[in-house]
């Protein structure tokens, strides 16, 4: 049997250099699902409706990946989603990139709590553990 589905291409910037990430909807469902359980999930946006039957017209995969670039677009300003790890992970941003990223973030919003997490997190990165 023939399965066709749709990847939708991230490009990714990041210290290290540019990436280019393909994901279908179903990974940004189980993203989504992830973050879903945190304690932030109220603020959360909600993604493009879900079809049970794919629908590969211009039209719809257009309207979806708009969709799914506005999710993308709220999560990467989200504060609470940018401290969490599987944002960065999904992305497959580089562990030491990921935490040098929350650490920034942390101390440029003045989270002390988040900034000393940081630093034991990007210790142990450099440490190689």
């Amino acid at each position: 049997v023939f399965e066709k589905h749709v990847a939708f291409t991230l490009v990714v910037e990041s210290q290290g250099g540019t990436h280019t990430v393909p994901r279908r909807y179903s990974e940004f469902q189980q993203l989504h699902q992830i973050l879903s359980s945190q304690s932030f999930a109220y603020s959360l946006p909600q993604l493009p409706p879900y079809r049970t039957f794919a629908n590969f017209s211009s039209n719809f995969l257009e309207k979806r990946r708009q969709g799914l670039e506005a999710y993308l677009a709220f999560l990467s300003l989200h504060v609470p989603v940018l401290m969490h790890g599987a944002f960065w992970q999904w992305l497959n941003i580089e562990e030491l990139d990921q935490n040098v990223a929350r650490l920034v973030i942390a101390q440029t919003l003045n989270l002390a709590p988040a900034v000393v997490q940081g630093i034991a997190r990007l210790d142990t990165a450099l440490e190689g553990g």
